[in-house]
């Protein structure tokens, strides 16, 4: 029997890396899913909602856990503006380090993520059937942008954006470990000499 202590915390983990982390579980779910429902449709209409609701999750901790990435005790970003999250990210790592050995985004996952995050401000569309006030989520589909719509209706074209945006994401955390590792090489170079 496997336990999974939920508790548990590593005394030098910072705010970052437990949102990365959380991301990172969050990942391995959504490719689960999407390998077993690409090898194996599933018959149920809804059955990309979690999907959906566990890649809106992923996109948003993972930001987080980008924008909080050098700050030790940062203050929490309680937003759920992904949109306002990945242009804080991108920002953040362009004062810390220069974007141009990162690349540019990529134009569909900026799409994606400014297209979700309209239509899906607060995170609820794929958690819940309906708002609080009861209205259906999709009977609001004609103000969905219909390129997004397509992805996220057709299990082939929801799994090439899912691993778009992980790749994107997975990308600019890399680099940032990447630089990290480098500044703290050259200070123990500096100490040395």
């Amino acid at each position: 029997m496997h336990y999974y202590p939920l508790d548990y915390k590593p005394e030098e983990a910072n705010p970052s890396e437990q949102y990365l982390n959380y991301a990172q579980v969050h990942k391995d779910a959504i490719q689960i899913l999407l390998k077993e429902y690409l090898e194996h449709p599933p018959m149920h209409d809804y059955s990309l909602a979690p999907i959906l609701s566990l890649l809106r999750q992923y996109i948003e901790l993972q930001l987080k856990g980008i924008i909080m990435y050098r700050e030790h005790t940062p203050e929490p970003i309680v937003s759920h503006d992904i949109i306002w999250l990945y242009e804080k990210a991108r920002k953040t790592i362009e004062e810390m380090y220069g974007s141009s050995e990162l690349g540019p985004s990529n134009g569909d996952v900026v799409r994606f993520i400014s297209s979700l995050g309209k239509f899906d401000p607060k995170a609820q569309a794929f958690r819940y059937p309906t708002h609080k006030d009861g209205k259906d989520f999709f009977s609001e589909s004609e103000r969905m942008d219909t390129w997004l719509h397509e992805r996220i209706i057709s299990l082939p074209l929801l799994s090439d954006i899912a691993e778009k945006i992980i790749d994107d994401l997975e990308g600019i955390e890399g680099y940032l470990a990447l630089k990290k590792e480098n500044e703290e090489e050259e200070l123990g170079n500096a100490e040395y000499f």
